[in-house]
């Protein structure tokens, strides 16, 4: 990545070059003043600057562990340059789409390569890389429901099959009635419905739903574990649908033994 970002001069010193330099992600705070209208890159400008991270960076000779940090601050940054605009022109949230589209696949793929590897996994946080990609789904869920009649987007139902998995242990109990309002084409697709599948499956009855108290139990849930590893092994789950499922293997594994104490409680 040192090759990314640095230049040599003629006198053998590494100086950064700035026709590879990519805006940093600068938290709102006290004391720094706001950004200027011009520090806020375009739609179009924050397309071509992705494109530079994954495919030179990202796709470039350094493994994920090294470039992980840089990419996850400038893709931050390039979230939140979109967040100020308030995009809502056609193409502006065409272009919007497909970038928050390709961040959160980026997410997902680290949590999977990165998380559990001691080699890997230095610097690498799985809670603030999971609180970017909610984020980024939120956001990417927003577009969609905001564009619902003005364009087509080809890979929502991709992404609505994520944030079903997503919710596997989230206590709202409204993921059917919320799943109903989508549209039929991407609420039968295969993706949607295969994640529905993984849902049921790995929910267990003892976990609590709704914000009130007493909590009522799982509506729909089936604690199946082998049924849930089945259809992550199958080819109905493509590779980054079983990395997001992952997340939640040591979950389901947790509720198999849970089951097994019980029974053998219950027989003693």
């Amino acid at each position: 990545m040192a090759s990314q970002q640095v230049q040599h001069s003629n006198e053998g010193i590494r100086v950064p070059s700035e026709d590879r330099m990519v805006k940093r992600y600068r938290r709102p705070a006290a004391g720094y003043e706001e950004q200027l209208p011009s520090d806020i890159r375009p739609p179009l400008v924050l397309q071509k600057t992705l494109n530079y991270l994954i495919d030179e960076v990202l796709g470039g000779p350094d493994p994920l562990s090294k470039v992980h940090k840089f990419i996850w601050d400038r893709t931050r940054a390039i979230r939140n340059d979109f967040s100020i605009q308030q995009v809502t022109k056609l193409e502006d949230l065409r272009i919007a789409i497909s970038c928050f589209e390709r961040i959160a696949r980026f997410h997902i793929l680290s949590l999977h390569q990165l998380a559990g590897n001691s080699e890997n996994s230095v610097d690498f946080d799985a809670y603030q890389e999971r609180e970017q990609l909610n984020n980024t789904l939120l956001s990417l869920i927003y577009y969609y429901d905001d564009s619902r009649y003005r364009l087509v987007s080809p890979n929502e139902s991709e992404f609505r099959a994520y944030c079903i998995i997503f919710e596997i242990q989230d206590q709202r109990s409204d993921l059917e009635d919320r799943a109903q309002n989508w549209p039929i084409s991407i609420l039968n697709d295969h993706r949607v419905q295969t994640a529905l599948k993984l849902y049921a499956a790995a929910a267990s009855a003892s976990d609590p739903q709704g914000p009130l108290r007493p909590q009522a139990p799982h509506a729909i849930a089936q604690a199946n574990v082998p049924y849930f590893f089945t259809i992550v092994r199958s080819p109905a789950v493509p590779y980054l649908m079983a990395c997001a499922a992952e997340i939640y293997f040591n979950k389901v594994r947790r509720m198999a033994l849970d089951t097994i104490w019980k029974a053998y409680k219950i027989k003693r």
